[in-house]
């Protein structure tokens, strides 16, 4: 398998995580930030929420250009920047007019005298190099020291990291390859291609001048192909094919047909291949209305949960029209993505796990979306604070903001 020569990678930025207890929070204008006791870490003035790394930085954006601080609000990267990425660990870049520099995001220092028309590849490896553009050359640089590796420049480069510290580079319409360490050749730039292959059971890199064909290892030695061996095997010979026996839960369904005068007929089913199986069916009555909030197929009888109205009241009840939630809610729904049960109470937003477990009453303006990062939800309060609140607990992170 050949890997094509000059792939761009892009920039990753580093995740986030509840771990350090801090929380972004908004006024409902502002983003500031605070801790597990929702003391105020910083006062709002950040554009929009953020999340720390792992080595204890956040990316900000305040009154339009980007930054970063540290765990005390502190700002280590002046709000100067069109944007700011995230590369390793705490090496990132800044973007100003046009123009981007390497930054420590952690510290806040320039990593890089001088800034460079674009950044490229990073190469996370012991040399700790990225790939750099100035005007239509391309060099290697040390993203500890900032200093350029060598001096030389290349119209096209790529790190060969699978070939410990080489890198690809293309020079005067020829291609070759460098040490990374000490940006001495390793193969002359005297290739019409130059890429990795596979031969004799090895990666190895295979080259072209012209129709000549060639094949060198790491350091440029020439390598020849073994000849192969007879594998015995017969052709025209079919194995033969087992069709899997079919699953009948994963065509399980569960439905609701409305009668008429307040009756109600639920069925689970097995539809599938042209057929339709009916494997339960109950009759329900007194309810102005039945609807399916959400079946686990293969949960049984306990698998799907219905939400009902009866006097005005919502509620829910499972297929054997047991009661699993009160009939005293204005509304429930199902937020299909966050996989929550939301409940509706004069005007007031309440959240349940799907097996029901309540995690907070109805005093929520609304659930915006999961957050991964922090695992917790971020929600909104009805006067316009949003924060994050704990999936287990129901704990809200906002200043100002009681259980």
């Amino acid at each position: 398998m050949k890997t094509p020569l000059f792939s761009l990678l892009v920039l990753c930025a580093l995740t986030g995580n509840a771990q350090n207890g801090l929380y972004p929070y908004s006024d409902g204008h502002r983003w500031g930030l605070t801790n597990e006791n929702r003391d105020v870490i910083a006062p709002p003035q950040f554009d929009t929420s953020f999340s720390f790394s792992r080595v204890g930085y956040a990316v900000a954006r305040k009154d339009g250009k980007y930054g970063t601080i540290d765990p005390s609000g502190k700002t280590m990267v002046a709000f100067s920047y069109d944007e700011v990425n995230a590369i390793g660990q705490e090496l990132g870049s800044g973007r100003l007019a046009g123009k981007q520099v390497l930054l420590n995001l952690r510290t806040g220092k320039q990593l890089s005298p001088t800034p460079f028309d674009r950044l490229s590849t990073y190469c996370d490896c012991a040399q700790k190099l990225i790939i750099a553009i100035i005007g239509k050359k391309t060099v290697f640089v040390n993203t500890v020291t900032g200093k350029q590796l060598g001096k030389s420049s290349y119209d096209e480069a790529q790190f060969f990291s699978s070939f410990g510290p080489r890198a690809l580079v293309k020079t005067g319409g020829k291609y070759g390859l460098i040490n990374t360490e000490t940006g001495a050749w390793v193969l002359p730039a005297k290739y019409d291609r130059l890429e990795s292959s596979y031969l004799n059971g090895k990666n190895v890199i295979e080259t072209a001048i012209g129709s000549i064909v060639a094949y060198k290892d790491a350091d440029g030695k020439e390598i020849k192909a073994e000849p192969t061996k007879e594998t015995g095997v017969e052709e025209g010979v079919i194995s033969e094919v087992v069709r899997p026996v079919e699953d009948e839960s994963e065509n399980k369904g569960l439905f609701v047909y409305n009668l008429g005068n307040g009756s109600w007929k639920l069925t689970l089913e097995s539809r599938g291949y042209g057929r339709t199986k009916v494997l339960q069916a109950t009759e329900l009555k007194g309810y102005s209305s039945v609807v399916k909030l959400f079946y686990n197929p293969y949960g049984g009888n306990k698998g799907g949960k219905l939400k009902a109205i009866k006097d005005g009241r919502a509620g829910i009840i499972d297929m054997n029209d047991k009661v699993l939630l009160p009939f005293q809610y204005d509304n429930i729904d199902y937020d299909n993505r966050n996989s929550l049960v939301i409940t509706k109470l004069n005007g007031k937003t309440g959240v349940l796990l799907e097996d029901l477990t309540e995690i907070k009453k109805p005093v929520l303006k609304g659930v915006i979306e999961t957050s991964y990062t922090f695992e917790a939800w971020l929600v909104e309060m009805p006067e316009g604070q949003k924060g994050y609140m704990n999936k287990k607990t129901g704990k809200i992170y906002i200043p100002g903001i009681a259980d």
